[in-house]
């Protein structure tokens, strides 16, 4: 930890000798001495236990705000399996956000999305997904595609992020990068209706007069 934050131009945490000088940004999660133990544990215990307590503050997420949520990411070193955590609360709030909200919590995604890869574990999520429909909400399809196709890239195709895909093309006036990936979907399900419907809609649109 020392080492890569020395090569980064950066002070450790956790440095060989005390630095008083480092303060650090807490997460208030809840009516705790929160700062103090946050000091605790840089100074006595090490980097398991602060990220121990980080995730000890995911259950008093509901009622938080975005910058306190956001605090706690960058806190956790902008964790994918973190943010994971914070995603349902996130949609929630998502449709109230202004303008300034929206452009924090896009930043936010694309750090998370950074330091992402799959480890190929049975059950693991998939955050390109996850990270793609909560852009969807925040009305950034620029990035929603972004994530969706790196879902497919690294996990192989599946419907629920090709469909979200082709509809986050055909919302941007790009119809005809969609019809593949639809037309993937109604392969391996004939009976998948609103597939079906986007893809005729969507070859519809990439046949018809360009301007």
């Amino acid at each position: 930890h020392a080492a890569h934050c020395a090569a980064a131009g950066g002070e450790s945490l956790l440095p060989g000798g005390s630095l008083p000088g480092i303060t650090v940004a807490c997460f208030d999660y809840g009516a705790t001495g929160i700062e103090q133990d946050y000091r605790s544990l840089v100074d006595g215990r090490g980097p398991e236990e602060v990220f121990r307590a980080v995730n000890d503050a995911i259950p008093a997420l509901p009622g938080k705000s975005l910058g306190e949520m956001l605090e706690l990411s960058a806190l956790a070193g902008h964790d994918p399996l973190t943010f994971q955590l914070m995603l349902p609360y996130l949609r929630q709030l998502a449709p109230g956000f202004d303008g300034q909200e929206v452009q924090l919590l896009a930043e936010e995604i694309f750090a998370v999305w950074e330091t992402y890869f799959p480890a190929g574990v049975a059950g693991e999520a998939d955050l390109g997904y996850e990270l793609g429909v909560l852009s969807i909400l925040i009305g950034d399809l620029g990035g929603a595609i972004e994530y969706l196709s790196g879902s497919i890239e690294l996990l192989g195709p599946s419907t629920g992020p090709q469909f979200t895909l082709a509809a986050c093309y055909e919302g941007v006036g790009k119809p005809e990068l969609a019809v593949d990936l639809l037309q993937q979907v109604v392969n391996r399900e004939p009976m998948n209706g609103p597939a079906r419907e986007m893809l005729m809609r969507c070859m519809q649109a990439a046949s018809g007069p360009r301007s």
